[in-house]
């Protein structure tokens, strides 16, 4: 994660720290899931670490120093495919491509307005059969991410730096939006990831994009220094054909 200067951060520092999450399938299997270690083996969701949040997802704002189950997962709950960690936020996403959040809300991550937290699973609203349908997900500081089968991410919660892509910064809270120019007759992103303020996508051919803060050249697009951000996708120099695929 990039570091980042300035009291808005200073201010959560010890309150909003990562979840370690360990996520159970039914093939033993290792994953990694951003900064946490998960590993597959079984059918529900289980958590430990800093709880300060909600992030673990037991129902409790108590630290864990040992696995605790988090709730409504597994047998007769919710099935993730894929699950990601943010600092004091946790995502996870079913089969039919709704998503689910838990933890610390102050910026929207959870995808459902400003403030408070969860400390169990809650639907992203918009998302799943009937609203956006994701097959991909990404959690970064205090911001969340989702790509859709064409090719069409979204993002919702802080967007301070620019971080959610869709052409603004300074506004967070206001649920899904979508990332500028993403999607059918624009870039079809394969996948993507969140850092700290920033975010990535990647095209089957090889190109890679980022968006967000850009102080230490993050980005890749040959800018870089203090307020220096980017809205919108740029394409990180050098990537794609006749580049580095």
């Amino acid at each position: 994660m990039e570091r980042r200067r300035g009291p808005a951060k200073a201010g959560m520092r010890g309150i909003l720290v990562l979840a370690i999450l360990t996520l159970a399938l039914l093939t033993p299997q290792q994953y990694v899931a951003g900064s946490a270690q998960v590993v597959a083996n079984g059918g529900a969701l289980s958590a430990w670490g800093d709880n300060g949040g909600g992030q673990l997802g037991d129902g409790s704002t108590i630290m864990r120093d040992e696995p605790v189950r988090v709730l409504n997962t597994g047998s007769g709950g919710f099935a993730f495919i894929a699950i990601d960690a943010g600092i004091g936020h946790s995502m996870g996403l079913t089969a039919d491509g709704t998503v689910y959040t838990w933890g610390n809300n102050l910026f929207g991550q959870l995808g459902g307005g400003l403030g408070g937290f969860s400390t169990t699973p809650t639907k992203v609203n918009g998302t799943g059969p009937g609203g956006v349908v994701f097959t991909a997900i990404a959690a970064g500081t205090f911001f969340s991410l989702g790509l859709t089968a064409n090719g069409t991410a979204y993002g919702w919660g802080d967007n301070r730096e620019g971080q959610l892509g869709d052409g603004s910064s300074g506004s967070t809270g206001n649920g899904l939006v979508q990332v500028s120019g993403t999607g059918p007759g624009g870039i079809v992103l394969t996948s993507i990831a969140a850092g700290g303020y920033h975010s990535l996508g990647l095209t089957a051919n090889g190109t890679a994009y980022a968006w967000g803060y850009n102080e230490y050249a993050q980005l890749g697009n040959g800018v870089s220094g203090t307020g220096v951000r980017s809205t919108t996708p740029v394409q990180v120099s050098g990537t794609g054909p006749g580049g580095i695929v």
